[in-house]
């Protein structure tokens, strides 16, 4: 993920020991858009192939957390994403790192993206680059 790693440089941020926060690798900003996905690998064959489209919660240099009503513990995502205010829709391959369950119809996944030749991989850092001079615009 050396790409994307560099896409942004690091935030000095004060957390709490031992949060989550803290054993992060990454800021996570709140960033409004939307995932059209499709289930690429999994376990269960019946969810191979499964569209379906999720929110955008948040996101980092290296991954997403999305809410959706798709019921997956782990594989692999292929996703569109749409980020509000960013002009391209960008194609990336993801794994899922963790999910959790909301309610009876919604779920927190958080994917982290692969490596994939398909993937959109210069417009993600482009964005991640605005992403991060707004970030410290906003914070001057």
């Amino acid at each position: 993920m050396e790409v994307i790693e560099r896409a942004i440089e690091p935030t000095a941020v004060a957390v709490e020991a031992g949060s989550m926060d803290a054993r992060r690798r990454h800021p996570r900003t709140v960033t409004p858009g939307f995932v059209f996905g499709q289930v690429a690998q999994t376990d269960d064959d019946d969810l191979i192939g499964r569209a379906f489209k999720g929110e955008i919660i948040e996101i980092s240099p290296c991954g997403l957390r999305v809410e959706t009503s798709l019921d997956i513990a782990y594989g692999t995502l292929d996703l569109w994403v749409e980020i509000e205010g960013f002009p391209e829709r960008m194609f990336l391959s993801t794994e899922i790192r963790w999910s959790e369950w909301l309610d009876e119809d919604r779920f927190h996944v958080g994917v982290e993206i692969v490596p994939n030749p398909l993937s959109d991989l210069d417009a993600w850092c482009a964005f991640q680059r605005a992403e991060w001079f707004r970030y410290k615009a906003e914070h001057a």
